[in-house]
């Protein structure tokens, strides 16, 4: 019974399924989903928060003019979007090892 559960994902701690069960029962944090806006040259937004080993970071261009954003994670790694034309959008992986949940530390701008 254990091992037909093995690798499953639930939102809740799942039942024993039988008495004395000694499976080990991990628990990893669901995505982080934040979203906020930039209003012109010098607008910023920065979030903290704990998520996995991976993050992914996407721009939009809402327009109505070409623009780009620049990310800066935790106060080290930068990269840019470039300039983009209203409506593109361009998506960024960001990744790091250690004990989940790891914290982070986004700022676009």
């Amino acid at each position: 019974k254990c091992q037909a559960m093995g690798g499953l994902n639930y939102t809740k701690e799942p039942k024993r399924l039988h008495p004395n069960c000694k499976c080990e029962i991990k628990k990893h944090p669901l995505g982080v989903n934040i979203m906020g806006k930039l209003d012109g040259a010098g607008s910023r937004e920065n979030h903290m928060f704990n998520a996995g080993q991976k993050i992914t970071v996407e721009v939009k261009n809402l327009g109505p003019f070409a623009a780009g954003a620049r990310i800066q994670v935790d106060d080290e790694i930068w990269k840019s979007s470039g300039f983009m034309f209203p409506g593109k959008s361009k998506t960024f992986e960001f990744t790091k090892f250690g004990e989940i949940p790891l914290p982070w530390k986004v700022m676009v701008m």
